[in-house]
């Protein structure tokens, strides 16, 4: 069976819906303390994105989904966590613990004992489209 490759937001999105559906949540979300392109232009900064943000047990989630190259979504984290914190449009939860999440369809050991090693949960879900050949 032929499988074109889904993008990553609807395999954020499906994740969502599925184990958070009633906690608030972002998607497709801007960190760092420019709110847009003409200023980070004029800073000759670039703008990170995370691919979700959702809030539960007053604890921030944030998501980074990798259908491949999972380990370029650690140090994407990693630094998230750092520019969440600098990010004006979230400063009513500032004060919140920060839980960095991981997720992809298929197990990579390497990565996964990498997360282990800084704290980030490592979350398998393979949804029914995923195809990885």
């Amino acid at each position: 069976m032929f499988m074109v490759r889904q993008p990553e937001g609807k395999y954020v999105n499906e994740w969502l819906l599925q184990f958070h559906p009633s906690a608030p949540q972002w998607k497709k979300v801007r960190l760092g303390a420019l709110p847009d392109k003409e200023l980070a232009r004029m800073y000759e900064v670039a703008l990170r994105w995370a691919d979700a943000i959702y809030i539960e047990d007053n604890t921030v989630f944030i998501v980074e989904a990798k259908l491949e190259n999972q380990l370029a979504g650690v140090s994407q984290l990693e630094l998230y966590a750092k520019l969440f914190k600098e990010t004006p449009e979230f400063s009513a939860y500032a004060s919140f613990p920060i839980q960095l999440r991981l997720i992809a369809p298929f197990r990579e050991r390497e990565v996964e004992a990498m997360c282990q090693e800084r704290g980030i949960a490592y979350e398998v879900y393979t949804p029914a489209w995923f195809s990885r050949f």
